[in-house]
């Protein structure tokens, strides 16, 4: 009995779960802008917009890694057995850093709605690479734990080719293949990494993804 899905049906769970990590993105956008709504409206102090800011980067990180946990036991659904989840990592420390950062510029500034409105992009674009490297990361750890049970595992590359319009830095990855822990490479030297690349996102609203194919072969009793 296979213990493990075919490659279809992987590719197929992969590309829905990315797509739930996709919306959990549009949904963190929204709460960076309603915050500073009720910021603005005196709901909010200026000390606690910091930690309303801080929790909405945190919440989209960790409920992406969620899904990207249901991904993996979608693959290796075995009674019993739990995918980890990832709810702390250095990415995701260094996003919190970057909204302190541009609150505290916004909160120094003119505070003209040409600030505000950049304010809120910045902290938006966090939040989005929150919910993306989120799911990337856990995905990548609950797939570790396969590999820690003896199966094999290759991670893959698949850019976004919705209307034939891929992003032309990234389309020369779709389908490229590298061990689990290795990081993708690139000739673009101006397409700087934010911190490492062991997968998407490349940058603000990238719509490429992860597909971890684990050998079925390996897993039949």
């Amino acid at each position: 009995m296979a213990l493990v899905i075919t490659y279809a049906e992987q590719l197929q769970v992969a590309k829905s779960s990315h797509l739930a990590a996709i919306a959990l993105e549009t949904s963190a956008r929204y709460q960076i802008e309603l915050s500073f709504a009720l910021w603005d409206s005196g709901a909010y102090s200026p000390q606690s917009i910091r930690y309303r800011l801080e929790n909405v980067i945190r919440l989209s990180y960790r409920l992406s890694a969620g899904t990207a946990a249901e991904s993996v036991q979608g693959v290796y659904g075995q009674p019993g057995w739990k995918a980890p989840v990832v709810t702390n990592s250095p990415y995701l420390q260094a996003l919190l850093r970057d909204v302190r950062r541009n609150l505290r510029e916004y909160k120094a500034s003119n505070r003209t709605e040409t600030d505000r409105k950049r304010a809120i992009s910045r902290i938006q674009h966090s939040a989005g690479v929150a919910a993306q490297r989120g799911y990337t990361d856990s995905l990548i750890e609950g797939f570790s734990a396969l590999v820690d049970k003896g199966f094999k595992v290759v991670k893959f590359w698949v850019a976004n080719f919705e209307n034939n319009s891929p992003c032309e830095i990234w389309s020369s990855l779709h389908g490229k293949g590298i061990g689990l822990r290795d990081e993708f490479t690139f000739n673009d030297k101006e397409a700087a990494v934010y911190i490492d690349l062991q997968g998407p996102p490349r940058h603000p609203r990238c719509q490429c993804y992860l597909a971890i194919l684990v050998n079925p072969e390996d897993s039949t009793t």
